[in-house]
């Protein structure tokens, strides 16, 4: 099985050298695709961008900065956004130096993958700078595919899930799906995926695991969940 590692939410003290971290990684990524010409406008273009990209820091919504840990060890990092619809994008994926070569970077995949999954994304995307091999070969082997061409040195990649139709589902075994599919006044997709949607984001920033009360989650959004007449039980 290999390693595994539970998930959780970068604390405040954490923020800072995550941010300065990823201004100097991007302000590198410019001055290699020769996007700038001096260090000073990289690491400028760099914070900007990150600036924009997350405008409240580490409570920018439908943004989730994350520690990977086992054992009271963190051995990573990883930075997820839900901004695109039935998506979970990895913006940052980053295992520190004294912990590569364990297999902590296919934990950290696999954790990811399996919250998106029980929540019901339909895919996880990725980018990953071309001169990264190992990260590359990384995502290839679990599944991941390459989406056109390469922009700006990044590779793209993603992963997608089946879904089952929307069908009458067990509140308790397995709520999210009951909510998108039993929603009274169910007749179009269109709300339904929109409700499913608000759920899973309530799900992935209150709780990053797997337990959490889901029906709480519904009952927090005013959904009028009932169990549909004729449904199998």
């Amino acid at each position: 099985m290999g390693q595994s590692v539970d998930l959780r939410v970068l604390t405040a003290e954490e923020f800072g050298p995550f941010r300065q971290r990823n201004i100097a990684r991007y302000a590198q990524e410019l001055l290699f695709a020769r996007a700038t010409d001096t260090e000073e406008h990289a690491l400028t273009e760099a914070q900007g961008a990150l600036d924009e990209m997350l405008p409240q820091g580490a409570d920018t919504p439908r943004n989730y900065l994350l520690a990977a840990q086992s054992g009271g060890e963190t051995v990573g990092e990883l930075w997820c956004d839900t901004t695109e619809p039935e998506t979970v994008f990895i913006n940052d994926f980053f295992v520190y130096p004294a912990c590569r070569g364990h297999g902590w970077g296919n934990a950290m995949l696999r954790a990811v993958e399996e919250l998106a999954a029980a929540q019901s994304f339909e895919q996880v995307v990725t980018h990953v700078y071309h001169t990264n091999r190992i990260a590359l070969a990384m995502f290839e082997s679990a599944g991941f595919t390459q989406i056109g061409p390469p922009k700006g040195g990044n590779i793209f990649l993603r992963k997608r899930y089946m879904r089952s139709p929307f069908l009458a589902y067990d509140i308790k075994s397995d709520p999210l799906r009951t909510a998108c599919a039993v929603r009274r006044g169910f007749s179009d997709v269109i709300g339904a995926r929109e409700a499913s949607d608000g759920i899973r984001q309530y799900l992935f920033s209150e709780k990053i695991d797997k337990r959490t009360d889901c029906r709480g989650a519904i009952d927090s959004l005013n959904l009028m969940v009932t169990e549909p007449q004729g449904s199998p039980r």
